[in-house]
């Protein structure tokens, strides 16, 4: 018996039959369906990664040597980490009110590190809070942890004094003196993850805190800014191998 041959197109490409097309629909819908059913799985474990990573990252990946940021203008600028401080249990690395307010959604760790910008007249601590999980009620915690934003006063504001964590002085660096009593001001940040971001920002300097002190908003801004660059750093999509982008 001769063997079948599907006929071949005056282009001399050989047509495809009936049977021949069902087929290769069939094969493209399996890899379709194959690839959306790894697409989720990598979700789920990017989604798993971005839970770990305070646990998965090396240190330099939390918190980089240089943090990118945008001053009130709109100039570029960058904060200059000055050192890292160990890992600390909420109820040491955090202030009192927010200790307790943490607490109450599970914290579990807290990360820490001193910044200072690129004049090096202010320094901030950065303090990533890990939490056990994603409490829907973190809203109206954390906003009576921080307060209210304070009114602005011409150049300068209040000093707007948030409770958040507290200051990591870094020996032999112009934060060496950066301690309790000294932070002005402060930022917090956070989202759906597990991750709470808190900022406590002074001066340089050495200046102790004062109620009646007029806190510099580049200052407040800076204090909000890191913040949000931190909790975005931990919680955004990462490159591949579950590294910062």
């Amino acid at each position: 018996m001769a063997e079948a041959v599907l006929p071949i197109d005056p282009f001399g490409h050989r047509r495809v039959g009936v049977r021949s097309r069902h087929a290769v629909l069939l094969i493209v819908t399996v890899a379709v369906i194959g690839a959306l059913i790894v697409l989720a799985g990598g979700s789920d474990r990017a989604s798993g990664s971005v839970r770990e990573r305070w646990r998965t990252w090396p240190v330099d990946a939390i918190f980089p040597a240089q943090v990118p940021g945008t001053t009130r203008s709109g100039a570029s600028t960058s904060y200059t980490r000055l050192g890292v401080a160990s890992e600390a249990p909420c109820r040491t690395a955090l202030q009192p009110a927010a200790a307790v307010a943490l607490a109450r959604m599970g914290c579990v760790s807290v990360l820490r590190a001193t910044y200072a910008d690129i004049t090096q007249t202010y320094v901030v601590t950065t303090g990533i809070v890990v939490l056990a999980e994603e409490p829907a009620a973190r809203a109206d915690l954390l906003t009576g942890m921080a307060g209210a934003p304070p009114e602005r006063t011409g150049p300068a504001r209040r000093a707007d004094r948030r409770t958040t964590v507290r200051p990591a002085p870094i020996p032999g660096s112009v934060a060496e003196e950066f301690r309790d009593g000294r932070n002005v001001t402060g930022g917090v940040a956070h989202g759906t993850h597990r991750y709470v971001v808190l900022t406590a920002a002074g001066y340089a300097d050495g200046r102790d805190y004062s109620p009646a002190y007029a806190a510099d908003t580049r200052l407040s801004d800076l204090a909000v800014s890191v913040a949000s660059s931190f909790y975005h750093r931990m919680t955004a999509p990462a490159c591949p191998g579950d590294r910062p982008c």
